[in-house]
């Protein structure tokens, strides 16, 4: 239950943080809508022009060049979803943060601190976190099932082709652009996967300063 008669000074804070607490739900909700609403269009697009690829009107350059185009869409979608990561993350830990402050106040607010408390990296393990499935392995799986889709479909394609040298290019293109995907995604996990911890970081370190 909140404190009784809090100061003029107490209830400025409290409005203060509640405006913050609110922006920050806002602020995950839009970035995490947009990318999801980009990712629906995206893959849909995708996976009907994988059905289009194997209509027998369909040649293998055909396929290769449809394979390039959902190849680039997925990524473009990956990329800007990598993008606006910390965005999301950064509201959630702030969020997160803002209700510590509530409850030294006296006001019990724990919506951020119980999801936090899921998270398979911290210490207290409970029940619940076997169901717990990151956001990000989700993003990761779909990306990469759908690109195994499309690399088995390319590759069924180039083996059809009496060309070697067409072969040995189209083989070069695909495993170029796999491979290009697997660095982009190792980068971003080592950076993602410190984000968290590094705004906690900072949080304190911001508090430290004024206090």
């Amino acid at each position: 239950m909140p404190g009784s008669n809090p100061t003029k000074k107490e209830s400025l804070q409290i409005d203060v943080l509640l405006n913050e607490y609110q922006a920050c739900h806002r602020n995950r909700n839009h970035y995490d809508g947009v990318r999801w609403t980009i990712g629906s269009i995206f893959i849909g697009a995708s996976l009907t022009l994988f059905g289009i690829s194997l209509a027998k009107e369909i040649n293998a350059l055909g396929v290769i060049i449809a394979y390039l185009f959902s190849l680039g869409l997925i990524l473009l979608w990956y990329f800007f979803s990598q993008h606006v990561s910390p965005y999301i993350i950064s509201s959630y830990v702030r969020a997160q943060d803002i209700e510590d402050d509530l409850r030294k106040l006296k006001y019990d607010i724990e919506l951020h601190t119980l999801i936090h408390s899921l998270d398979p990296k911290n210490k207290d393990k409970t029940k619940n976190q076997v169901f717990n499935v990151k956001g990000t392995k989700i993003t990761y799986s779909l990306v990469l099932l759908v690109l195994t889709l499309w690399s088995l479909r390319a590759l069924l394609s180039v083996w059809c082709l009496n060309n070697f040298a067409e072969i040995v290019i189209f083989a070069f293109t695909i495993v170029f652009s796999l491979s290009v995907f697997a660095v982009f995604h190792m980068y971003h996990k080592k950076f993602n996967d410190k984000l968290e911890d590094r705004i906690r970081q900072q949080l304190k370190a911001n508090k430290a300063k004024k206090s």
